[in-house]
């Protein structure tokens, strides 16, 4: 992938800003408590259930948003595995600095 740090943190951000904000709306989803206090309303609402196929929806969804989930946790773990390879460098040529140093210091001595 192409992309800087910069660009890609900044698309992480937003895609858990965005399914953040998917997660706030499913309040309605929830039965509300009026319906656990009356025989009718809970028919009602068992009934728009099972019309508007909101446990099936529900549950789509929740599995779209794991595959997002995931795909964030993979660009992630490339972040990670992006700055982890330019540590291992810099100590590389850290160390190279240092034998450098020492067969310099010792040439002379």
């Amino acid at each position: 992938m192409r992309i800087s740090r910069t660009n890609l943190l900044k698309f992480i951000g937003r895609t858990l800003n965005i399914k953040n904000s998917i997660i706030d709306n499913l309040y309605v989803f929830n039965s509300p408590d009026v319906v656990w206090e009356n025989e009718y309303l809970e028919k009602l609402d068992h009934g728009l259930r099972e019309t508007f196929d909101i446990n099936t929806r529900f549950r789509e969804l929740d599995y779209e948003l794991r595959i997002v989930q995931d795909n964030l946790k993979l660009f992630t773990e490339l972040l990670q595995n992006r700055e982890s390879t330019r540590l291992e460098w810099i100590v590389i040529l850290l160390i190279l600095f240092e034998v450098i140093d020492i067969i310099i210091v010792s040439k002379f001595l």
